[in-house]
């Protein structure tokens, strides 16, 4: 189970993130890649953005990559092990010792945009030299190998994609 949502988190991560790039760079993709980017984008737009709807508000397609890549950050986070041990976590005991914690806490990081915080700190110099910090940096090198698995994999999409003839 921890293999598939390790691998569905990647996916969804490099998908959020071409979609990011394709939408805020105007970059052509192969038309199956756009039908594919396009049916994506519905479904984000069903998953965050009916609430609005129903205020009358539409939320610019960024901002829906941008919060998908903030529940894949969230997401990481609260599955990785001994996670209620981290210095930030350990200062709130009673949070912690609710039943539903980690659900709570992957909503409000997903929601705030802190998940999008979670994987940019994973791309920090000091991630991986423990000499620099107080504690080992165990938590951060896993989020940090997710990272760069979904920057590669947006790398190798548009690679392919500057290969396939326009059409």
């Amino acid at each position: 189970m921890n293999s598939t949502l390790r691998i569905l988190s990647v996916v969804v991560g490099s998908i959020s993130f071409v979609s990011f790039i394709q939408y805020l760079c105007n970059v052509d993709v192969f038309t199956a890649a756009n039908d594919f980017l396009q049916y994506y984008r519905n479904v984000l737009n069903a998953l965050f953005g009916w609430p609005a709807k129903l205020f009358g508000v539409t939320f610019p397609q960024p901002l829906m990559d941008m919060w998908a890549l903030s529940f894949v950050g969230a997401g990481a986070y609260v599955r990785t092990g001994n996670i209620e041990h981290s210095r930030m976590l350990r200062s709130f005991p009673a949070f912690t010792s609710n039943s539903y914690w980690k659900l709570w806490l992957f909503f409000v990081f997903g929601i705030s945009g802190l998940g999008v915080a979670i994987l940019l700190m994973a791309l920090a110099p000091s991630t991986y030299v423990d000499a620099f910090s107080e504690e080992p940096q165990d938590l951060s090198r896993g989020a940090a190998k997710n990272v760069a698995v979904i920057l590669g994999a947006t790398c190798v999409f548009y690679m392919f994609n500057a290969f396939v003839p326009p059409g």
